[in-house]
């Protein structure tokens, strides 16, 4: 089992609801190179965790919790590259809860680093984010262009939007549904979002 590699801001809701569940799991905050963000916190992107750590992975995954906002709520570039280049080469499992994307930059790098990750057989499972406002565009839609545009015609990618819920394979000529609107506040359906992620992995 590789290890999984958790992208999110909200540490300390992990840390929290981790405790309580009593998993035997091995966490590590890379606090060092990334500043950990603690103004959002959602218990729906613990659920999903959670869900996965007791279906399959509590005995046997380590869970890297990795913010990659900066105290601003802005996407840091050099902290998603690093982050992607170390998945990359640790051929690890990356999942993805609401990155906000803030800069043609950052796009430009996320795209570039994405592709480097799907060609590892890392698994990118993205969320729109819970502050619209602070996010012109929801990393959903630059990790699924990111893999429309590689050489990979069939890789498992889950689509989550709170208004409208898609699980699907991306294929070359994939097409984004421009209706998607990107939602006001972050309350997943998370039983269902868990059971696409969980058929998603694990089939």
């Amino acid at each position: 089992m590789n290890p999984v590699l958790l992208i999110d801001t909200k540490c300390s809701v992990f840390e929290k609801k981790l405790i309580s569940s009593h998993h035997k799991i091995s966490i590590y905050q890379i606090r060092d190179q990334f500043r950990t963000c603690r103004s959002i916190e959602s218990l729906a992107h613990a659920d999903i965790l959670i869900f996965l750590l007791r279906k399959q992975l509590a005995s046997r995954a380590q869970i890297f919790l990795a913010p990659v906002l900066d105290e601003d709520l802005r996407g840091d570039v050099n902290s998603l590259c690093n982050i992607l280049d170390w998945a990359t080469t640790n051929g690890t499992w990356l999942i993805n809860l609401s990155i906000g994307l803030d800069s043609s930059e950052f796009n430009i790098n996320l795209y570039r680093s994405s592709l480097n990750v799907c060609k590892s057989g890392s698994i990118i499972v993205a969320a729109c984010p819970n502050r619209p406002n602070a996010y012109p565009q929801p990393s959903s839609y630059s990790f699924v262009h990111a893999v429309k545009f590689s050489k990979l015609k069939f890789f498992p990618t889950v689509f989550m939007r709170e208004d409208r819920f898609s699980n699907f394979t991306v294929y070359g000529n994939l097409k984004i549904n421009d209706s998607l609107r990107v939602p006001r506040t972050n309350s997943f359906a998370c039983a269902y979002v868990s059971g696409k992620l969980h058929h998603s992995l694990f089939g």
